[in-house]
């Protein structure tokens, strides 16, 4: 697990911000790597390699599967975090906030150069993820 995740997702859940998942893996995939960790019980709703083989479609399912659990979403007020250039596109495409953690094989120019707004080194800066986040 990378440095800083648990307690940044503390920190959200905490605050009642709605945190969804977005990943390339098919759910049951998703859920089989994140829940020895107990990441998964975080993630009110997602979206999945299995509900579209684009990534780039990921967000506008999430956010449906976010209005039918009565938590009202739109992509100006989402922020995607996510440690490729893939993530970043991801969000952008559709009006998101991204944020890039250098924690994976990218690093911080390369997430900045895909059009992050906000790069950081790691999570463990979690001030600084969390300002960004509630400045939205």
């Amino acid at each position: 697990m990378k440095p800083g995740v648990i307690k940044i997702l503390d920190a959200l859940e905490s605050d009642s911000v709605p945190l969804g998942l977005l990943t390339g893996n098919l759910e049951q995939g998703a859920r089989i790597k994140l829940e020895p960790f107990g990441l998964f019980k975080y993630f009110s709703a997602g979206a999945f390699g299995s509900d579209h083989e684009d990534r780039d479609m990921l967000l506008p399912i999430a956010i449906e599967k976010f209005s039918k659990i009565g938590v009202q979403a739109v992509p100006q007020k989402s922020v995607v975090i996510g440690d490729t250039p893939r993530d970043v596109r991801c969000a952008k495409i559709h009006g998101a906030h991204a944020v890039g953690v250098a924690t994976g094989p990218y690093s911080m120019d390369e997430l900045n150069d895909a059009g992050a707004d906000l790069v950081l080194e790691s999570l463990v800066d979690k001030e600084v993820c969390l300002e960004y986040i509630n400045s939205i």
